[in-house]
């Protein structure tokens, strides 16, 4: 104890034969201590916090009947079969692919995704296996004159 006590007065070092550096064992390790224990303590307050409060999980559901409203178009379709007026005129598969039609709808996304039945999606599929036939060639519009002109025939 008492090296430590000569151990910052530089005079008294140059005094003592083989001073014995200071503990500072202590000091580092009490630093390690209250930084693990403060990792330790924000990791249980958050587990704390989502317990109290809930934990909501941002990713899609792979399955419909998971979600906690799949009940209403459930509901929705006992209703329709229980009560509507004219039973025989209930299409199971047209009420399956208007709710289809009305998912994909909600998203907003005009333009770019749509629900297409199979005959919908047999007529589109068909549009794209198309084939092109015709004349082909650039055409410019001639200056002065307005009037366009074919200016370039491509092979084909």
């Amino acid at each position: 104890m008492v090296h430590a006590q000569f151990r910052n007065n530089n005079a008294m070092n140059r005094l003592s034969p083989n001073p014995e550096p200071a503990p500072r064992f202590r000091g580092a390790m009490a630093g390690r201590v209250l930084l693990a224990c403060l990792v330790l303590g924000a990791f249980l307050a958050g587990i704390l916090t989502a317990e109290a409060v809930g934990t909501r999980v941002a990713t899609a559901s792979t399955s419909i009947a998971d979600q906690p409203d799949f009940s209403t178009l459930q509901t929705v379709w006992d209703l329709i079969h229980d009560e509507f007026v004219d039973p025989e005129k209930i299409d199971d598969q047209a009420l399956l692919y208007g709710a289809a039609r009305g998912m994909v709808d909600s998203l907003g996304d005009t333009g770019h995704s749509s629900f297409l039945d199979p005959a919908e999606a047999k007529v589109f599929r068909a549009a794209l296996e198309g084939e092109l036939i015709g004349l082909g060639s650039a055409s410019n519009t001639a200056i002065g004159t307005g009037r366009r002109r074919a200016d370039q025939e491509f092979p084909g």
